[in-house]
């Protein structure tokens, strides 16, 4: 799986576009971690990791930093820890959460669409 040109498919700010995306990244952000950790494939043992991580112990910039490459490394986006940290660390401007759900979900609708065309040749 990779992004057609190896970058984040949102940039800073567009979440606005979908509000629902926003408000859910910003007042869940820790389910929004969780579902965008399952989405790439992280174990369900883990990806409540990040959930837990994000809201009780405080650590959302953390689990964003680290869910940021493991998103951008599934889909082919080149993009290093520190640079992750940083976009992190400015979350409230840079909407960095909704581009990696986002991003997640273009991830998991790819699998899936993999999955089916598999499926499909299986039964043929």
């Amino acid at each position: 799986m990779s992004s057609s040109n190896n970058n984040w498919e949102q940039g800073p700010t567009e979440c606005c576009n979908d509000v629902e995306l926003c408000c859910y990244t910003y007042w869940c952000a820790c389910l929004a971690y969780k579902e965008a950790a399952t989405n790439v494939g992280v174990s369900d043992g883990e990806s409540w990791l990040y959930c837990i991580s994000t809201f009780p112990l405080g650590c959302g910039c953390c689990a964003l930093t680290f869910l940021g490459g493991v998103v951008a490394e599934k889909q082919g986006i080149q993009e290093d820890i520190v640079v992750s940290a940083v976009k992190s660390c400015f979350d409230c401007c840079l909407c960095y959460s909704c581009t990696v759900v986002n991003e997640s979900r273009k991830c998991k609708a790819q699998q899936q669409g993999v999955d089916a065309v598999n499926e499909k040749m299986e039964r043929d």
